[in-house]
């Protein structure tokens, strides 16, 4: 993100591990892809994305975004203290 007066600064969410048998299928597509492959039919959370399918509804895309667009904003709330 990037405020009016030009600082910038970037925020990350949780991550959660993936099994070694789909990092190769991964590199050459993406996570996404490879989820719908492997959940063909399941709807993957019907549209709160496959984190929603494998939680079991405790976390969904939402989430997740939420808490990286927080993370970026830590460095503008917290004024000169935190740059």
């Amino acid at each position: 993100m990037e405020s009016k007066e030009g600082l910038q600064s970037v925020g990350t969410s949780q991550g959660f591990p993936i099994p070694d048998k789909y990092i190769e299928e991964i590199k050459e597509t993406e996570l996404g892809k490879v989820m719908d492959k492997i959940f063909s039919g399941k709807e993957l959370g019907k549209g709160k994305g496959g984190i929603s399918f494998l939680t079991k509804d405790e976390v969904s895309r939402i989430d997740l975004t939420r808490n990286a667009f927080i993370m970026a904003l830590t460095k503008h709330i917290n004024g000169d203290i935190w740059r």
